[in-house]
């Protein structure tokens, strides 16, 4: 699964891998929102379960919690 962490949202959003979704931008990262770390505006992570998804959310962003997308059931 992918995790989105969002500081300008606060959120961290959890994506199934390989889901369609229009909030998972293609190509995956941005300028500010890195790939496998936290950038100026959040960061982008893969995750082998949700348990993995909320220990990085938990490393990387203790004051969010993650949860899943709500347009493609993440």
């Amino acid at each position: 699964m992918l995790l989105n962490i969002d500081k300008p949202t606060k959120q961290a959003i959890f994506h199934p891998l390989g889901a369609e979704c229009a909030h998972v931008p293609d190509p995956l990262g941005t300028e500010h929102e890195l790939i496998g770390r936290m950038g100026r505006d959040g960061g982008w992570f893969e995750a082998a379960t949700l348990a993995d998804a909320r220990a990085t959310t938990s490393r990387e962003a203790p004051v969010l919690e993650a949860q899943s997308c709500h347009y493609c059931g993440g």
